[in-house]
């Protein structure tokens, strides 16, 4: 298998994990009032990592299909990172 093909497949594994284990169980701890800020910076802080091994590895040379699947990563990262900060018990936010 090509790096292409291993970094599409890292990227989609990556989402929906996050999208059907990580955030119902951070949703469930925003009804809880606990803090699911903690994954939130967990997430900015592996954005941050692989935007500076980006950098290193692929930024000097041209853009290519690997460059991009590796951005939309990092990007991806970034979007979890701000939803999961941005959680609110569901009760709390519905009643006022």
């Amino acid at each position: 298998m090509s790096r292409k093909y291993i970094l599409s497949i890292m990227f989609l594994m990556i989402n929906l994990i996050v999208y059907f284990f990580l955030l119902p169980d951070a949703q469930n701890m925003a009804n809880s009032h606990y803090s699911s800020a903690l994954l939130g910076t967990i997430f900015y802080s592996v954005s941050i990592f692989l935007t500076s091994y980006y950098l290193i590895k692929y930024y000097p040379k041209k853009i290519t299909i690997e460059a991009l699947i590796f951005i939309l990563i990092i990007l991806s990262f970034f979007f979890w990172g701000i939803k999961l900060n941005n959680l609110f018990c569901e009760l709390c936010m519905n009643s006022g």
